[in-house]
């Protein structure tokens, strides 16, 4: 059973701030893995264009930015209610999501 379905059955308060906790520091860990992603992209698209900038590149790639987003909140709850959720797999899941999605347009 996953930590979050065992609060739910737990009255310890202490339980739910530290799993509350530890859902917003994988929530930033998706979303470090994404920004990762895009500013490894932005950082090769300077070497052959010196002005790319990272908001050029989400303005160039918005419905690929919209999937990443969306595809890793679905990663991210999968992850979740497999009970696999940790630090190194949301952030794994941010990256992989971008990396996917920079894939398909090629």
């Amino acid at each position: 059973m996953s930590d979050l379905m065992e609060v739910a059955f737990n009255t310890d308060l202490t339980a739910v701030t530290t799993i509350a906790k530890s859902l917003w520091l994988a929530v930033f860990a998706l979303h470090f893995g994404i920004l990762t992603h895009i500013v490894k992209k932005v950082v090769e698209l300077r070497a052959s264009d010196p002005t790319a900038t990272m908001s050029g590149y989400l303005k160039s790639y918005r419905y690929q930015a919209f999937l990443t987003f969306v595809s890793a909140v679905v990663g991210f709850v999968m992850l979740m209610n497999s009970g696999e959720l940790t630090l190194v797999t949301a952030f794994m899941a941010g990256y992989m999501c971008n990396s996917l999605t920079d894939a398909s347009r090629k």
